[in-house]
């Protein structure tokens, strides 16, 4: 049955696995026995010839050549002697290489171990449940087809599914580990809590306890979350927000577990550090379903967190990944976030071989290290995308969400402005060609020299950040900020915000607290209601904020952090559900505001997205301001461009010269 079955999801879909499946012409009598070695995790391979010589007849004797073709088509592989009469390997046990031995190896002339032959078919199967889900996503993309979800399914009465959730949400009723990759603002979360209420009413009926389910979040969305379960959750059950200090979260824990009659679930909120901090707790719970948001912050496979996340998925029944984002710095973002729906679902044992095989590398001048020059093998990835991951922009999900238009307002500095910019020009130049003379970490140097640049985006925002110094008597004199005035960006922000409509709403982002503050206390000067999200913002009035700029009419202007609100907030300017009552004010998000930004395109991506969700109503403006020929213009065209993803330190010497060697132009009035 197995033979049967496999067959079916081993069809080329492109070149390169045409490529790879390419039959190979194996000698007649050439055998394979496969055997799991001591850990049970990598196949042993033993290739032999059965002799058809009068003289030793029936005898093992040397394998032809043509099996070295074969090997060299499986990655992670170790040749253990072939010498003698037979010739062995050894092989990850991931289904990368199942399907390769399965494709091309000849079926009669292969043979198992019991538990090699248990392995083997349990990858070929769960590839198989992966290639079914991949035929539902693909046919949803190209003809609009949705699957037919289980009778017993309840959609939500007042707000159902729309058409990419519910094949979302069938792809996670299929499977162990999916990963959601819709784009922000596509509605993930009601996916994760359709699935709970699906799956918690089966258990709750059969095995007579509560499902228990985790949502790992960044700890700004513990609570959007919270509010999101009481709007779309259509079972009864617990929700516990966990926070506190450690001995509250042990109570929280155990006040969650506690059987409560009617409750179906029992799911469990927190953040990605609170896991880390708490595992002593954690590990002690079988999870029947586990929810990563933001997953691309589990980070890399060296960090403590990874470490956590990896064995909290082994302690998992089911688990997804949730992000807008997958790919922050460059592809090998995704080999975790694949790790974590299963152990070897990135088709490798580790991340060094899923790295060596997806990219070309040379070496740096000294030859010490090695630095990433492309990719290779990317449409085998892209299959495998296919089949773990649900992608969706939100032009396929949102069809009928208003167009988002894009403009570049340039504001000239003050002359005194100007002054102070190219004096601190001056003095990073020194300071950053020293660094990059005594550094011996490229990358390092590079993050170091891009943060140092960012001093320069302050004063273009209106500021001046002192740090103390020291003189020669060994005085030491404080440091401070001294705001800029006049401050040119700032007006010029008033005034886009002081012409908008009566019912017209605008999103201010800046990635300097300092920023957040001059914004909101002059437009509280000018008489416009506005509210502020950043960092040190408590969990509490971070909700506050949010409701009051979508609750609250006379509330204009949201001011935030994209580090701090770029993830988790829905800004509509307005409720989506009030539209049609008495409620509805009438309102809406049109202008979404960058004053200043940092490198980070998975920030700005993240924030572009707050306003274009599911509700959104009216086209959104997204607007940037721009000192010409100052270090905003170069992170605006960066960012543009999406060129800031892992950049080298060649790049941020390029950078450095644009940036250090063009002089900013002043208004006439300035001049």
């Amino acid at each position: 049955m197995i033979d049967q079955i496999t067959q079916r999801f081993l069809e080329p879909l492109n070149k390169a696995t045409r490529n790879l499946l390419k039959p190979i012409n194996f000698a007649k009598n050439d055998q394979l026995e496969i055997c799991l070695d001591d850990d049970g995790k990598q196949f042993v391979l033993t290739f032999f010839a059965i002799s058809s010589s009068q003289w030793n007849y029936g005898e093992r004797t040397s394998p032809s050549w043509s099996i070295r073709r074969l090997m060299q088509r499986i990655p992670q592989r170790k040749e253990l002697h072939s010498f003698g009469r037979e010739t062995k390997w050894l092989i990850a046990g991931t289904d990368f290489n199942a399907i390769l031995i399965n494709a091309l190896w000849p079926k009669d002339r292969l043979e198992f171990s019991d538990d090699a032959k248990t392995f083997y078919d349990f990858l070929l199967l769960r590839f198989f449940g992966q290639t079914e889900n991949s035929k539902i996503k693909a046919a949803y993309k190209l003809r609009h087809e949705l699957p037919e979800m289980p009778d017993d399914f309840i959609d939500h009465p007042v707000r159902p599914l729309m058409s990419h959730q519910r094949v979302g949400t069938y792809c996670a009723i299929h499977s162990d580990g999916d990963n959601n990759w819709g784009e922000q603002g596509t509605g993930k979360t009601a996916v994760v809590i359709a699935k709970v209420c699906y799956e918690a009413r089966k258990v709750y009926a059969e095995q007579k306890r509560m499902y228990r389910a985790l949502i790992i979040v960044p700890k700004n969305m513990r609570m959007n979350w919270h509010n999101k379960f009481l709007d779309f959750a259509v079972r009864p059950g617990k929700l516990t927000v966990l926070r506190g200090c450690k001995l509250t979260r042990l109570k929280l824990i155990v006040e969650a577990f506690k059987p409560d009659n009617g409750c179906e679930y029992s799911v469990v909120i927190c953040s990605y550090d609170t896991v880390v901090r708490s595992w002593d707790i954690f590990q002690k719970i079988n999870w029947d379903y586990c929810a990563a948001d933001e997953a691309h912050m589990m980070k890399a496979h060296t960090t403590k967190r990874w470490k956590v996340i990896r064995e909290l998925r082994d302690l998992t029944k089911y688990r997804s990944g949730l992000t807008g984002t997958p790919i922050a710095n460059n592809l090998f973002d995704c080999w975790t976030q694949l790790e974590w729906l299963g152990e070897g679902l990135s088709g490798f044992t580790n991340f060094k071989a899923f790295r060596s095989y997806y990219g070309n590398f040379i070496k740096d001048g000294d030859g010490q290290r090695e630095i990433l020059s492309g990719y290779t093998n990317l449409p085998l990835l892209q299959e495998r995308f296919a089949r773990l991951c649900f992608q969706v922009s939100r032009a396929e999900a949102l069809p009928e969400l208003p167009e988002t238009t894009y403009e570049v307002i340039e504001v000239e500095m003050s002359k005194f402005q100007r002054d102070v910019y190219v004096k601190l020009q001056k003095e990073l130049k020194f300071e950053i060609e020293n660094e990059i003379a005594s550094s011996e970490n490229q990358q390092l140097t590079a993050n170091n020299v891009l943060t140092k640049l960012l001093r320069l985006s302050q004063i273009t925002a209106g500021y001046i950040k002192w740090d103390a110094q020291i003189d020669t008597d060994g005085n030491v004199t404080q440091g401070g900020i001294q705001r800029l005035d006049p401050n040119p960006k700032l007006e010029a922000l008033i005034e886009l915000i002081k012409s908008r409509g009566p019912k017209e709403k605008t999103i201010v982002w800046s990635n300097w607290v300092e920023s957040i503050h001059m914004i909101s206390e002059r437009l509280t000067a000018e008489g416009i209601k506005n509210v502020t999200y950043y960092g040190d913002t408590s969990d509490k009035d971070r909700q506050i904020a949010q409701d009051s700029y979508n609750q609250d009419p006379e509330v204009k202007v949201f001011i935030g952090n994209p580090a701090a609100g770029g993830v988790g907030l829905d800004l509509w300017g307005h409720m989506p559900e009030w539209v049609g009552s008495d409620k509805d004010h009438g309102c809406n998000t049109t202008t979404n505001a960058y004053y200043s930004s940092d490198w980070s395109f998975l920030k700005r991506d993240q924030s572009a997205g707050r306003p274009v969700r599911r509700g959104t109503r009216v086209s959104v403006n997204i607007v940037d301001f721009v000192v010409p020929k100052a270090i905003d213009e170069e992170i605006a065209c960066r960012l543009m461009d999406k060129k800031m993803t892992a950049m080298q330190l060649q790049d941020v010497k390029e950078v450095m010269v644009k940036i250090l060697n063009s002089t900013p132009l002043i208004g006439d009035d300035n001049a």
